[in-house]
């Protein structure tokens, strides 16, 4: 009886430690052209690394190309060096339209994407994407399911992204 309990606990905990996730990639054509444009469907794959708060993440586009990165959740209240990659990220202006997603002080950032996961990934054609996911569960990470979006240093966007 033991053994049966060991297996349905060991099954139970395979499905935490990786995911999957989709969502709708778009063309941004500005406020002055109009709507943006459909493109296709993003697929993505992640998986937990050292702990439940930070892994590693896998984005397939529409056309076939292949970002990887990594993620983290913000849980803290205080700044952590940890946090200094995706900080970069979000306060760099240099990715096109709208530019930095964050322009406030360190400490407020910790506070602003606090129950988050914020990811960073890259393309081997140097394509830059970064992307922000509101947990559903934050004490289970991307475990617990979350809904996003990304945003490309082509200016394209990845809208209504759900994590699972």
């Amino acid at each position: 009886m033991k053994a049966v309990w060991f297996l349905i606990a060991a099954c139970a905990a395979c499905g935490h430690g990786t995911g999957g996730g989709r969502g709708e990639l778009e063309e941004v054509r500005g406020a002055a052209s109009g709507a943006d444009l459909p493109v296709g469907q993003a697929v993505f794959t992640w998986k937990v690394g050292s702990s439940e708060s930070e892994g590693t993440i896998h984005a397939k586009l529409p056309d076939g190309l292949q970002l990887d990165g990594t993620y983290k959740q913000v849980t803290d209240t205080h700044w952590t060096e940890s946090y200094g990659p995706y900080w970069e990220a979000w306060t760099a202006s240099d990715w096109g339209v709208p530019g930095a997603w964050y322009t406030g002080p360190q400490l407020s950032f910790v506070t602003d994407y606090a129950d988050k996961a914020l990811a960073k990934l890259t393309g081997s054609d140097g394509t830059r994407m970064r992307c922000v996911f509101a947990l559903k569960n934050p004490p289970r990470g991307l475990a617990g399911g979350a809904d996003g979006e990304c945003q490309l240093s082509t200016d394209e966007k990845i809208i209504g992204a759900v994590i699972y």
